[in-house]
């Protein structure tokens, strides 16, 4: 059965209406009226139409997300950023995205008149000071993470602890029935503090210990509280009463030097900076605060806000510049609510968040970020009431909100509400001049509204799908669908021009997803799968795409979204990321994930009028500022919100966007609408800590002595090469869209993008020592991001250390010197052997030799001389001269004494004397001396005097030569002689019978050494002898 739902508003009781600014709706129910469906109609007070979200927004952290017990007693956040919470099932660390859940149980006893409560205290030198079950107090080393018992002070076993607190002087300790215990750390001194003693307290229940800003210690009892002077000398009760204990709870101080304390049951006091006395505090005129609150926790954050967590009466936020109290409820429906009634704890962090502890739902977080969007959806409406998918989006004269949805049509946030026609599924709407409505449905046509009474006009286009509408310079309105093309309708006369693919000219496709004037008289078309058309609305022509990227036109892009700034097109496009177009040149830069975009599907374009514009996409909102080229565009220039930032989704959807007259963004989804005014965005520029978190070698964890986080150096042996960081940025709302940028220096060559991933790998990394950077951005650039580094040092194997080289390098030494030594005692011994052997030879042989010429002589002397025993005689003495001749080259070459090459030379100038002498006119020998003491071997030594000898011996014989000009020298390692002649020469080209050239050609050879000779007849001789020295 189809109805009207007509929702009115109704103030609350006065005052809950003043306290929360909040207004419930009242559903009345129509029946259908014949020939009619509905149009849902939500009428709300002016103040709230504009703003569906309460002013505070909580992001809430539970079980889901890895805390490992839904009751938080108390919550510390360190020095470094981690948030620290005590459950009844753990202690957890929490880096923002995960968990680490350590031992340890804690106390979570409440009632509306006391509780027993576990704590976290943080302490001085990286300590964490912790009160576990039945009052055991223990002492956290965060740098190990190791936790010991705190059982006694100077020898006193503690009783059971109710709360601490350490500053740099003095350790205070609250007991739950024994007093206050204050231990002089400088002085090593303690003083118990009682009721009734020298320096009395209001009662020996200890429930709270607090510092002010001038020093003054405050100790919350179950009587009252009690002030104690700076020095401790000195103690004021406040609040003391015998007959009815004012049971204090919690206590803090506002930037105006204001004590604020809360109570079990009689609600909330505040101290001026200068009053004498506690005074209730009830609200304001028109905003009260209920006496008999029973209060758990307060806080005073850096605003100046009081923060108050009530046992089951939710959250209480007092802001005095504004004389406003807000009360925050647990609401099923609204993730954005807080997580439970029961508020245990309240703790701010470095970044101003608020951190609230329940009693059963986790943790409830606040930033003023969180408060950037305005969001409706169904959680915000009431149960019979849903909006679902959102299709399209406007806003009348009268700035009230038109939302269409797919399923559930229209859905308006106005002031007055009426009865409008059949809708069901909306596709676009569009608010022109005159203000009236036009509204464009999927299958059902173009329907035109009053604006001002709501009721239907026109009708048009019956049964067709409207994509998208947009009104000209002259009022007309261009209507795109999804089957038959696109139409140019008049208000008054209807249809006015209709172009498709038969039309003339004709559509690239009948499916027309957007458009957007360029001029007044020139509109861009976008389509379902054929990129982009240009058509001149004037003349009705379509402009030739010459010029244009063919990528665009070609028909292989889906266009979801345009817009037109000055000589530039911003073309959303379906998985093709964004495109800019210079419309003059036709230039085209496509912007894809790579550059920064959150997802390459863009579904909305809208400029915020500050130089940016805004793109939905699939993966939340972008916030692209317009560079003056294109091409430049990088992460930089990018701004990621998701629905941690508290979007209707990350999951956006096309022609669901719209900018309002006032600079209003609005952006649907597949949950509602995103609401926001980009000029009042809170967007933090709080540079983000990164910390380094753990560290994993063979996918193993790092088992340390210092927690990673604190460690600069980190030393590994060579088999632990392969390494793995973990890394965390301490901003929970920022998890899911940071970008991480890492370097391992002396293995990087530049940073290295990671996107959203907050680990890095590395595999097999060589000896050496490296640097660790990480950093982390919101605007995915990271360029002046705070950076975290680890030193990193792998100690090469045993066989790569310098002492192992070093020794290896000594007894390689050792070991050539010993083999030197050897070669040298070795070629000592040779020579002696040599010269030995050229001794024994001269004396022995040589002497044989000497008697046997002596006997020959003696022998022609005694013999009658006959022809035949002349020549005998003569043939011996000749032979026993060669003989000797030879005897003495081969001593002359064993002896080690003639190895240098002066020698050698002095024998060749002997033999060249004793030859050429008496058979040339003249003769040179020249000889480089600088290479008088080169030394050659034995056999070179013998066979280049050989080649010598024998070379001297053809010119004797042969030549008959009156000069000879003899060089020898060294040039590089090669031993050189030349011996010229100007005899008769001869005929190289002769054949002869005598072996003597080619012997000496092999002799050369032997060495890898050179013969040549050049001769002609009549010219003389020129022999060059070339061997390399060894």
């Amino acid at each position: 059965m189809n109805c009207l739902f007509l929702l009115t508003c109704h103030p609350a009781n006065d005052q809950q209406s003043s306290l929360t600014q909040i207004n419930y709706l009242t559903v009345s129910y129509f029946p259908y009226m014949p020939g009619r469906l509905t149009i849902l109609l939500v009428s709300l007070l002016p103040f709230i139409s504009r703003a569906q979200v309460k002013p505070f927004s909580f992001h809430n952290i539970s079980i889901n997300q890895g805390l490992s017990q839904s009751s938080v007693v108390d919550i510390a956040i360190d020095k470094t950023g981690f948030v620290w919470m005590a459950t009844q099932d753990g202690l957890n660390r929490f880096d923002g995205k995960d968990f680490i859940t350590f031992p340890g149980n804690f106390d979570d006893i409440t009632t509306p008149t006391g509780n027993q409560l576990g704590k976290l205290v943080p302490g001085e030198q990286n300590k964490l000071w912790l009160i576990t079950r039945s009052g055991k107090l223990e002492q956290m080393d965060l740098l190990t993470q190791q936790a010991s018992p705190f059982k006694s002070i100077k020898d006193q076993s503690l009783p059971a602890v109710s709360c601490v607190y350490q500053d740099s002087a003095h350790l205070f300790i609250g007991t739950r029935n024994e007093g206050l215990w204050i231990f002089n750390q400088q002085a090593n001194q303690l003083l118990q503090l009682k009721k009734n003693g020298t320096m009395p307290i209001s009662n020996n229940e200890i429930k709270d210990i607090f510092k002010d800003s001038r020093h003054q210690f405050w100790v919350l009892t179950s009587n009252g509280v009690t002030r104690l002077s700076a020095a401790i000398s000195n103690s004021t009760f406040f609040l003391h009463n015998q007959e009815q204990p004012v049971r204090s709870s919690a206590i803090t101080e506002d930037n105006q030097q204001n004590i604020w304390l809360g109570t079990f049951g009689n609600g909330l006091f505040v101290k001026s900076k200068n009053a004498d006395s506690f005074q209730p505090f009830t609200g304001f005129e028109h905003a009260g605060l209920p006496a008999s609150l029973v209060i758990e926790t307060l806080l005073a954050d850096n605003y100046g806000r009081i923060w108050v967590g009530t046992f089951s009466d939710g959250l209480y936020v007092i802001d005095n510049s504004q004389s406003i109290i807000h009360h925050f409820v647990s609401d099923k429906k609204d993730p954005s609510s807080i997580a439970y009634n029961d508020v245990l704890c309240i703790r701010q962090d470095s970044r101003g968040g608020i951190w609230i502890g329940t009693d059963g739902g986790g943790i409830s977080y606040y930033d003023k970020r969180l408060s950037n969007f305005e969001t409706i959806t169904g959680n915000n409406l009431p149960e019979n009431i849903s909006i679902g998918q959102v299709r399209a989006i406007t806003t009348d004269k009268e700035n009230n909100t038109w939302i269409g949805t797919s399923i559930n049509g229209l859905t308006l946030l106005g002031k007055q509400p009426a009865t409008i026609g059949n809708y069901k599924k909306i596709g676009a709407l569009l608010t022109d001049r005159d203000g009236d409505i036009w509204v464009g449905t999927q299958e059902n046509g173009l329907d035109i509204l009053d604006g001002r009474t709501r009721k239907l006009i026109k009708k048009f286009l019956p049964d067709q799908t409207i994509w998208h509408l947009l009104e000209d310079a002259k009022g007309k309105v261009w209507v795109a669908t999804r089957q038959q093309g696109l139409y140019q309708m008049d208000k008054a006369q209807g249809e006015l021009n209709h172009f498709d693919e038969r039309s003339t000219p004709s559509l690239l496709e009948n499916n027309v997803r957007t458009m957007v004037f360029t001029q007044d008289s020139l509109l861009y078309i976008g389509f379902e799968k054929a990129g982009i058309q240009l058509l001149n609305i004037k003349d009705k022509q379509l402009p030739p795409a010459s010029g244009h990227s063919s990528a665009i036109f070609n028909g292989s892009v889906s266009v979801r979204s345009m817009y037109y700034t000055p000589s530039l097109l911003w073309i959303g496009t379906f998985g093709n990321g964004l495109i800019a177009l210079e419309t003059g040149s036709g230039k085209s830069t496509v912007i894809t994930e790579k550059q920064g975009l959150r997802n390459n599907t863009v579904y909305g374009i809208q400029p915020d009028g500050l130089g940016s514009i805004w793109l939905s996409t699939n993966k939340g909102l972008c916030r692209l500022r317009i560079p003056s080229r294109p091409e430049k565009i990088s992460r930089a220039d990018m701004d990621a919100f998701t629905v941690e930032d508290g979007l209707q989704s990350n999951e956006f959807n096309t022609g669901a966007h719209y900018r309002s007259p006032q600079g209003r963004l609005f952006f649907g989804g597949i949950k509602g609408v995103t609401i926001f005014d980009p000029a009042k965005l809170s967007h933090t520029e709080q540079p983000l800590s990164v910390v380094i978190t753990q560290v994993l070698t063979d996918n193993q964890p790092l088992d340390t002595d210092t927690l990673i986080t604190y460690k600069k150096i980190l030393l590994l042996p060579f088999r632990q090469n392969s390494l793995s960081f973990n890394f965390a940025a301490l901003d929970v709302l920022s998890a899911g869209r940071l970008s991480y940028s890492y370097q391992l220096t002396g293995y990087d060559k530049d940073w290295m993008e990671a996107g959203n991933r907050n680990y890095a790998a590395y595999t097999h990394l060589p000896s050496g020592k490296y640097l660790f950077h990480v950093k982390a951005s919101h605007n995915l650039s990271g360029e002046s991001a705070p950076v975290a580094s680890l030193m990193i040092i792998i100690s090469p194997p045993f066989w790569r250390t310098p002492w192992f080289i070093a020794l290896c390098v000594l007894l390689l030494a050792a070991a050539l010197y010993g083999i030197y030594r050897y070669r040298i005692s070795q070629l000592i011994r040779l020579q002696r052997v040599r010269n030995r052997i050229a001794s024994d030879l001269h004396d022995d042989i040589g002497s044989a030799l000497t008697h046997i010429s002596i006997l020959s002589e003696l022998s022609k002397a005694g013999v009658p001389p006959t022809a035949e025993t002349a020549a005998f005689l003569n043939r011996i003495s000749e032979e026993v001269a060669s003989s000797g001749q030879a005897l003495d080259d081969i001593v002359w070459s064993i002896n080690s004494n003639n190895d240098t090459m002066d020698q050698m030379v002095a024998r060749m100038r002997r033999y060249a004397a004793e030859i050429l002498e008496n058979r040339v006119e003249k003769y040179m020998i020249d000889f480089d001396d600088r290479f008088a003491h080169r030394r050659l071997s034995m056999e070179q030594r013998r066979d280049f005097f050989l080649l010598f000898k024998e070379v001297i011996n053809n010119i004797y014989k042969h030549s008959k030569a009156t000069q000879v000009e003899i060089r020898i020298w060294f040039e590089k390692n090669d031993l050189h002689l030349q011996v010229k002649d100007n005899g008769v020469g001869f005929d190289k080209s002769r054949s002869t019978e005598r072996n003597g050239i080619k012997n000496m050609q092999a002799r050369a050879e032997r060495w890898n050494g050179r013969f040549l000779i050049h001769s002609e007849p009549g010219k003389g001789t020129e022999t060059s002898i070339s061997i390399p020295v060894v």
